[in-house]
């Protein structure tokens, strides 16, 4: 019984692979020569206890593989839920049509131009706030330094600060901030969000 379970402990399961490699290892591993003085019953067993380690680090293997393994169809969804929480941009005459689109959530909507530097400083606080509330509030961005129809829009919305940031809910607006006030934002989002829940 001893002398078995030493064996069972310091001989590899590959060593057993087959006749040449035992004739292989004969040189190096002294175990070998414990191996051909087992009793038949003793070589069977090891053979045994080899054949079922294999198999045990086969389904381990497998295992692994199914639980790494992500369905094609939930990267895709992952993928559109992060698209969807991005801010939009619009254009004047898609402005009535994204309203109502929105149905009953909020829209905020970021009047800008490219050439604005607290437009740029916002840039960033915009995309975080669009994460910070999805489902909620719908995030969209209009560039009114475009000469025409956009700078046109932007007097009739009484754009005279930049950025402005007005708030809509149905198609009418709420509130408004201007200038680079991330806190004043962030703030007019939480109060109307926690309005619309009651």
């Amino acid at each position: 019984q001893l002398f078995e379970s030493s064996v069972h402990l310091t001989v590899p399961a590959t060593m057993l692979s087959s006749s040449a490699t035992h004739k292989a290892m004969a040189s190096r591993c002294p175990c070998q020569r414990n191996i051909q003085m087992m009793t038949p019953r003793a070589r069977t067993r090891l053979s045994h206890v080899a054949s079922s380690d294999t198999s045990r680090s086969q389904v381990a293997v497998s295992a692994a593989a199914v639980e790494l393994s992500v369905p094609a169809e939930q990267l895709a969804s992952s993928t559109q839920d992060i698209q969807d929480t991005t801010p939009v941009l619009i254009a004047p005459w898609e402005f009535d049509s994204f309203m109502a689109a929105a149905g009953g959530q909020l829209v905020v909507v970021d009047f800008y131009t490219e050439w604005c530097g607290p437009c740029k400083l916002m840039n960033k606080e915009f995309e975080k706030l669009s994460r910070a509330f999805p489902g909620t509030v719908q995030f969209a961005k209009l560039n009114v330094g475009v000469p025409g129809a956009h700078r046109e829009f932007a007097t009739e919305k009484k754009i005279r600060v930049l950025p402005t940031f007005q708030l809509y809910h149905n198609g009418k607006q709420l509130d408004q901030v201007t200038g680079a006030k991330p806190l004043k934002l962030r703030q007019m989002l939480n109060e109307a969000v926690f309005q619309f829940r009651q």
